[in-house]
């Protein structure tokens, strides 16, 4: 019989944690655990039924919900608990947090009811660790990640010959820590003649953000948008203006559709930017400095200008300069085993895809790196719970 695995949310509008956490339940993982996803509002005292054998829960940690896990843990004093941490970070606390040592009290007493905390990249981590929330042995860094492969199916440019100008994507929940707010403002500095922008979402900002965009002839509010391969395909980067960031599912989003990646370098973002360098110097990223209106508009200008310094080096090559829908498939394939190893649904794909070159180009690497930090969270997260549940 398969263990069980009870996983506690309490608010159904954080779409990249519900995300990742459907893409969990339909994993791999599923054949050997039993998941079941739950709503569960811990700032009411309800008692919850369950037969699970690990209860894990997903929700930003508060005074008002701490009474409600001490309840529960009175209730399942012998049932493992885990806290995965979407929600904070280094950033948020510098941003957001009056009261630093209040609210680290909070944090401290919420981790403390927990057998292990997850956190999901490695700035979290160490942001734990530095401030002593809670022992280092009962931190599990098992990252963040969902099932990119029908991203990396899509048809795929790097570089739109075919856009005059380049059209830049953000997309996200309308909340202050997105930062769309300041990039709206950096795009009222951005002639029309230079970019144009697609901002999809929706959420407590709306209002705001559709008055900011009003004057702004340069400037898309598309809405929500329910398949993001879709939207990306017509756009030629992604910009992620985050104050605060623990992980960032964005940011691997667009490497899966290898777009090029504007990105403010805090918590999780800078990790992925860190490691994205590190793998290839010459990706196509261009880093945020600073979270304000005069940093991201500089970002976006020293972006259009390596994007038409790109477009022009990519005229040699036909296939770059064609529309995506028109672009003919690869010629050549990858041998997914001679260059690294990934999950084998996401292997076919690639051996179709690139069959007879030794090794794909850097890019694409980025691309397959991007695959397989899910199959490493899945990894991961099958080496924590075997580790509880044996």
């Amino acid at each position: 019989m398969r263990p069980k695995i009870l996983h506690c949310v309490d608010d159904n509008s954080m779409g990249g944690v519900n995300y990742a956490l459907q893409a969990l339940c339909k994993s791999s993982l599923a054949q050997d655990y039993d998941f079941e996803i739950r709503y569960v509002d811990l700032t009411r005292l309800s008692r919850i039924s369950t037969s699970a054998d690990i209860i894990c829960f997903h929700g930003a940690a508060s005074w008002r919900k701490l009474i409600g896990l001490v309840w529960l843990k009175l209730q399942y004093p012998s049932t493992p608990f885990l806290l995965q941490e979407h929600h904070y970070c280094q950033q948020f606390v510098v941003s957001q947090i009056p009261s630093v040592n209040r609210f680290y009290r909070m944090l401290k007493l919420t981790y403390a009811l927990m057998d292990y905390v997850i956190a999901i990249s490695p700035s979290q981590q160490q942001w734990m660790i530095t401030n002593n929330l809670v022992g280092k042995s009962n931190i599990a860094l098992v990252g963040q990640g969902r099932d990119l492969s029908r991203f990396a199916t899509k048809h795929t440019r790097r570089v739109s010959s075919n856009h005059p100008i380049p059209t830049i994507a953000a997309y996200g929940r309308f909340h202050q820590q997105k930062g769309f707010d300041l990039l709206l403002q950096a795009m009222a500095n951005i002639a029309p003649s230079q970019c144009q922008l697609k901002l999809a979402g929706e959420g407590p900002q709306l209002s705001a953000l559709t008055q900011l965009a009003s004057p702004l002839t340069h400037v898309e509010l598309v809405g929500r948008v329910d398949d993001v391969a879709d939207f990306l395909m017509s756009c030629d980067a992604v910009i992620i203006p985050s104050r605060w960031e623990p992980f960032g599912l964005v940011f691997i989003e667009a490497l899966a559709m290898q777009k090029w990646i504007i990105s403010t370098e805090v918590d999780g973002l800078g990790d992925q930017l860190t490691e994205m360098k590190s793998r290839n110097p010459k990706a196509f990223a261009t880093p945020i400095k600073a979270v304000s209106v005069t940093a991201i508009t500089q970002a976006i200008e020293a972006f259009i200008t390596d994007w038409h310094e790109a477009q022009a080096a990519s005229t040699g090559d036909k296939r770059l300069s064609m529309p995506a829908a028109e672009q003919p498939p690869h010629n050549e394939t990858y041998r997914a085993s001679e260059c690294s190893n990934i999950g084998r649904a996401d292997e076919l794909y690639l051996d179709e895809r690139y069959s007879n070159s030794a090794c794909p180009d850097e890019h694409t690497q980025m691309q397959i790196w991007s695959i397989e930090q899910w199959e490493q969270v899945q990894t991961r997260w099958r080496d924590l719970l075997a580790k509880i549940v044996p």
